[in-house]
């Protein structure tokens, strides 16, 4: 069996282990990395609620609703990916300033989990991106006592 190396992103913008830029000097191609060609590994970041979203967090549902986010309510997102969502309505104008002034430091504190995240995620320690997104749910709690 032959051992594929991890995947570390050539260029900012990618975010597959195979750059289709053609000026990129760390372009990889499949032979390189040892991958199959017919399968790849998938790992994402999936959401699971015991209940609904809307059930689990109705504070954070409401201002979703307040602020015409409709679309992560219906898809039921997950946390990980709320995040870019909750940090547009912090930086939104529409949003009231005393809602700025509660929600501001979890949501910047939320920006940092989810980047730490990302990174875990993209260099596929598992184990270390679970206890991260185990704090990224630690702060939505946060923000759900908050409004």
């Amino acid at each position: 069996m032959v051992k594929s190396a991890p995947f570390v992103p050539c260029c900012p913008t990618q975010r597959e282990p195979f750059c289709r830029e053609e000026a990129c000097s760390k372009a990889q191609t499949r032979e390189e990395t040892s991958m199959s060609r017919y399968m790849e590994i998938e790992i994402r970041v999936k959401p699971f609620y015991e209940t609904s979203f809307a059930h689990q967090f109705p504070n954070i549902s409401e201002l979703l609703r307040r602020m015409d986010y409709q679309e992560p309510l219906k898809k039921e997102s997950s946390l990980y990916t709320l995040v870019d969502t909750v940090v547009s309505i912090a930086r939104s104008p529409r949003t009231p300033s005393a809602v700025k002034d509660r929600i501001g430091p979890i949501i910047e504190n939320m920006r940092a989990l989810k980047r730490e995240a990302r990174e875990h995620l993209l260099a596929r320690r598992l184990k270390e991106l679970d206890q991260w997104l185990y704090l990224l749910e630690d702060r939505f709690d946060e923000l759900e006592q908050a409004l």
